[in-house]
């Protein structure tokens, strides 16, 4: 994260873009960069127009030894808590079972002590009725957390259905495969981002999210299905599934995803092939994307539009920039590695240059959407 104290909120505009025109700079800051910007300088109008995330995800301060403290703590709780779901998921249904029988244990115990002395103030001084309370009570905790983690996993599963109709495979080869080759969503490594030979763009797979690995996930099956004992006949699927035409939407969507730009990804689609091309609507390659020297052809407007992100994520790591700054020296890079005016593309660099204020200028032109009760809900 970029240091805040050294940011002028002058330069912030009201939707997260840092504008310093005098230096030439332009980026995107993220939601904790703007969380963090706010209890610095306690204004918390900075940036009013972005969505809050949940503060609670934030807890920690950027300053002194007492952060680092709490940091280390914050770190230990996570791990603590990974470790009790992983343990949940496996026995949690035998507890259950434990705990309603310690119920009707409890029950028949008290019954027969009842029926025996038929004194009702003697339960209180023996301590049957409390007794069977707490049990009732821990069984009821195991339940509301069994209840969680079912919650956590139907949510989960939704997703690999999702990016199993985009990227049009199979979904109960695709999830069998993704259960064993996490210890069934409980490994240490699904838990920091990986999976083992999950990998993206010749690069092993670190994400940042749940939603983000299983994307990657997903497009490494269907691409090298035979790097996991799997083909293409018995994994490809074609089950009609067409995504929505709000190609701005599903840009920043995946943007936000991928930690890129939104507004530089849909000015290398305008400036490659317009959204309304042949190329674009025919084949749903959106930037000139090539496959083994050929158009690259996905099965949906998202698939590829999730492939070009890959792609400028690839092109940041090769100039070693932070994929949310974006300046005219960071487009011109990307332009050498994407479009080599060798090629022929000595006006790719300023027709996305271009491009890109004019998407960032009008910003919620493009980007924000609004519901009938005006509540901004991207």
């Amino acid at each position: 994260m970029r240091d805040i104290t050294k940011l002028d909120i002058k330069n912030i505009d009201d939707n997260g873009l840092y504008i310093d025109n005098s230096r030439g700079l332009f980026y995107r800051l993220t939601d904790k960069e703007i969380i963090e910007i706010r209890r610095y300088h306690r204004n918390r109008l900075i940036a009013k127009n972005r969505v809050r995330p949940k503060e609670s995800q934030y807890k920690v301060y950027v300053y002194g030894e007492e952060t680092l403290r709490k940091k280390a703590r914050l770190h230990k709780t996570n791990k603590k808590r990974r470790i009790t779901k992983r343990w949940l998921k496996r026995n949690a249904k035998a507890l259950i079972i434990r705990g309603v029988l310690g119920v009707v244990l409890a029950a028949g115990i008290f019954g027969a002590y009842k029926g025996v002395s038929g004194l009702i103030g003697q339960k209180e001084e023996m301590g049957i009725e409390s007794e069977a309370d707490e049990t009732e009570y821990e069984t009821e905790s195991v339940e509301d957390m069994v209840a969680q983690v079912d919650e956590e996993t139907e949510a989960r599963d939704a997703l690999i259905k999702k990016y199993c109709d985009i990227f049009q495979v199979d979904y109960d080869i695709t999830h069998a495969l993704l259960q064993s080759l996490t210890d069934n969503f409980t490994s240490d490594d699904y838990y920091e981002g990986r999976i083992p030979g999950i990998v993206c763009k010749g690069v092993q797979v670190q994400a940042q999210s749940e939603e983000e690995l299983i994307i990657l996930a997903i497009r490494n099956i269907k691409q090298k299905p035979e790097s996991f004992n799997l083909n293409k006949e018995t994994l490809y699927i074609n089950n009609g599934y067409v995504s929505s035409s709000d190609y701005f939407g599903q840009i920043k969507y995946y943007s936000d995803i991928f930690g890129l730009d939104e507004c530089l990804i849909a000015a290398i689609v305008q400036s490659e092939t317009g959204f309304d091309s042949n190329l674009f609507n025919t084949i749903n390659n959106p930037a000139g994307l090539r496959l083994n020297g050929e158009w690259w052809e996905f099965a949906n407007k998202e698939e590829g539009i999730i492939e070009l992100c890959l792609e400028v994520e690839k092109y940041y790591r090769k100039i070693n920039c932070s994929p949310l700054d974006v300046n005219e020296a960071i487009i011109e890079a990307i332009g050498n590695i994407h479009a080599p005016k060798s090629d022929g593309n000595e006006f790719w660099v300023p027709n996305v240059r271009s491009n890109y204020y004019k998407y960032k200028n009008n910003y919620d032109e493009f980007f924000v959407r609004k519901d009938s009760n005006q509540m901004r809900i991207m």
